[in-house]
């Protein structure tokens, strides 16, 4: 058992949730059904919601993929992340890493959408104040101001 988010603190609340309070318990399959160790969580007076975590594990061979990127060594996260096997998978449904028609959403608002190994590729809206000054199109970095 492991707390989900170490740096959550007591005064972190989500709804009626304190995300200092929640965590991830593994245990192992043998006796248990999932199902059976899920309910028998749920059951518990001090448990507010169980539910299960799945690990997918694909059913086919990957080989993994290596960018022709040069520094490609010095990211840490690519390896971390698995890139390199996840990019793997583009393969299998006949596509091939770095093919323009497949469209990557970056979910995070950190990032820096003027880098410039990013500014030629990125995809905006047009029309769309991204950055909430009423100003359309204006794609620069934020002013310090």
């Amino acid at each position: 058992m492991e707390r989900y988010l170490t740096s959550a603190g007591e005064e972190d609340i989500d709804g009626d949730i304190k995300l200092a309070n929640v965590y991830v318990i593994y245990f192992s399959a043998s006796g248990r059904t999932a199902e059976e160790a899920l309910n028998a969580f749920q059951d518990c007076p001090v448990v507010h919601l169980s539910e299960y975590e799945y690990i997918q594990h694909p059913d086919i061979f990957l080989v993994p993929h290596d960018p022709n990127d040069p520094m490609i060594n010095n990211q840490w996260h690519i390896d971390r992340i698995e890139a390199r096997w996840a990019w793997g998978l583009w393969t299998i449904f006949g596509n091939t890493p770095g093919n323009e028609t497949i469209i990557l959403a970056d979910v995070d608002s950190g990032v820096e959408w003027w880098h410039t190994d990013l500014q030629a590729n990125i995809w905006v809206n047009p029309g769309e104040d991204i950055d909430g000054d009423s100003v359309v199109g204006d794609f620069g970095p934020p002013s310090n101001g």
